[in-house]
This record gives structure tokens, C-alpha cells and sequence, in this order.
């Protein structure tokens, strides 16, 4: 229409790719089209923005640390601020009750937050203490579920975690003086969401926040 050269991006779903396109046209009712393969490039710019995101949030909640003075609402702060960073469309944390094995949720952000209360979770050998959180805690390691659909650990809660469309689930314990004392837990409607660079990041998060 113009006879001017364009060049665009655009992602096209029906081949999975991301394609730089350059176009001209030689002559009136003709047109000439290159389009060159960038998946790879868009794929490691998402990473690179997905990293400066992680270490802005992690500059936010040690600036948060350093003037909460209230536990339970430097949880929720800390919980929003990992939100922004897109991982997961959940997060609460619970604590041990003393004197028991179960987990009490004590904060929580999300679209999700009315189930929260209503969760019970042990780190006992029931199967209440067998999922993901109770795990955590005995263990003292970070403990992934990639899919909440399939996984036999997540029995007692898959029907409300299907219910919300909660498709993988982290759950990283949170440590005081080498004391496991509860765990921080990610929900995410996407499976096998939370790899190497996200369990990382959490770990940074949890250790500075005890």
C-alpha cells in the first residue's frame, strides 16, 4: 500500500516461534517477505528481565527488613512483593505451632487468600505431613510438585488446588538458627513452573527473612 520497507516482530502460535519479519515491496501489487527465527533471542531476553525482576525483589524486601517490625505483616509484604515478579499466583507462609506438627498459615497474598486458613497441613508422617510443605520442613530442603494433577503426595489437597487451577506448587522451609520453624509456599497455575533460577531466588528470600 505504501511501498515503504517494514520490518516487526511478531510470535506466531500455530509453529512456536518468534519471527523478526522484513518486508518491501518492488512494485505495485507485489510484495517480498524474509523472516528470520528469534525465539532463541526472545527467549533469553525473557530470562534477562526475569533476573533483574528477581534481584529488584530482592533489594525490596531487604529494604522491608530493615524497618517491619510487625511478623505477620512483613510475611504479606514480602509475599506481594514476590507476586510482581510474575512466578506464582499465590504465596502464604506458615509457621510450626509449638508443642505440635501442625502448620499454621499466619500470611498470604493472592487471589486465592479465603483458602488459606481453611488448609491443614502437619510435618508429621501422615498424609497431611507427606505433601510438599510438610516435606519441606522435615527435610529442611526446598521440595518442587510439577504437576498437583498427578502427584500421590498432594492427595488430601488436590481437589481445591484443581478448584483454583493451581497446577505446581513450591514450598521452601524457612530456617531461624538452623531451626526449621515453618515454610513459604508458591502456587502457580502453570506446571513444571518453578525450575533452578526460581528455587534459588526463593532460597535468597527465605534465608534473608528469618
Amino acid at each position: 500500500m505504501t511501498g515503504k520497507f517494514a520490518l516487526f516482530e511478531q510470535y506466531t502460535q500455530s509453529i512456536d516461534k518468534s519471527l523478526r519479519v522484513y518486508t518491501f515491496s518492488p512494485k505495485k501489487g507485489y510484495f517480498i517477505s524474509f523472516l528470520v527465527d528469534i525465539s532463541d533471542v526472545k527467549e533469553r531476553e525473557k530470562e534477562i528481565e526475569k533476573l533483574l525482576n528477581f534481584e529488584k525483589a530482592v533489594v525490596e524486601i531487604n529494604e522491608l527488613l530493615l524497618r517491619a517490625d510487625n511478623e505477620e505483616m512483613l510475611y504479606e509484604k514480602i509475599g506481594e512483593i514476590i507476586l510482581k515478579t510474575g512466578i506464582a499466583k499465590d504465596i502464604w507462609i506458615g509457621l510450626i505451632e509449638e508443642g505440635s506438627f501442625d502448620v499454621k498459615p499466619v500470611a498470604g497474598v493472592g487471589p486465592d487468600v479465603d483458602y488459606f486458613p481453611k488448609i491443614q497441613v502437619r510435618w508429621d508422617d501422615s498424609p497431611l505431613g507427606c505433601g510438599a510443605v510438610g516435606t519441606s520442613i522435615k527435610t529442611g530442603k526446598p521440595i518442587v510438585i510439577d504437576n498437583t494433577e498427578s502427584d500421590e503426595r498432594l492427595y488430601p489437597w488436590r481437589e481445591e488446588l484443581l478448584k483454583r487451577n493451581i497446577k505446581s506448587v513450591v514450598s521452601i522451609p524457612l530456617t531461624d538458627n538452623e531451626t526449621t520453624i515453618g515454610a513459604m509456599v508458591l502456587y502457580s497455575d502453570k506446571e513444571n513452573a518453578f525450575g533452578e533460577q526460581e528455587i534459588n531466588f526463593l532460597k535468597i528470600i527465605a534465608d534473608d527473612s528469618c
